[in-house]
């Protein structure tokens, strides 16, 4: 959790009255200096679409500028509107996990690399063994071949 102030979020928002549409709250109403003519085509109070916060009716501009927990706090960034800062962190997050995806990737191909070269030295390994018994047996039997034809 982080402690923050909601003045201070990009979830902070406020409702159109006509369109009913999420607009970002504009830095007059983030720093207290709204006057009636900068609210009057939005519904008041602002509103927290994380729902982690409520306005009451008046005092607004002092709750907002408070210090609070929350989970979701996303710094503010103007112009964007609530769905443009998530979309900004779920493309962060996207990002992220592609990130580690990729770096789990690199390390089970190298993990795989080393195990197949293991692999083929015990393999080269096997091979010379078993060339080894066939050369001793091979000349064991010349051996008594060699043996049963002089007699």
């Amino acid at each position: 959790m982080v402690k923050a102030r909601c003045a201070d979020c990009g979830f902070l928002a406020l409702r159109h009255k006509e369109t009913r549409e999420l607009h970002d709250a504009e830095l007059p109403i983030r720093d207290g200096t709204a006057v009636h003519a900068d609210i009057k085509a939005y519904a008041w109070p602002p509103l927290c679409t994380k729902l982690r916060a409520e306005f009451p009716t008046a005092g607004t501009s002092g709750v907002i500028q408070e210090e609070r927990e929350c989970s979701d706090f996303t710094q503010w960034q103007q112009g964007f509107t609530p769905k443009e800062h998530q979309e900004a962190l779920d493309r962060q997050k996207q990002l992220d996990w592609q990130t580690k995806r990729e770096d789990d990737d690199r390390q089970w191909r190298k993990q795989a690399r080393e195990e197949d070269r293991k692999a083929r030295r015990v393999d080269a390994w096997t091979v010379a063994i078993i060339a080894g018994i066939f050369a001793l047996g091979g000349s064991a039997l010349t051996v008594v071949l060699t043996e049963i034809i002089k007699h």
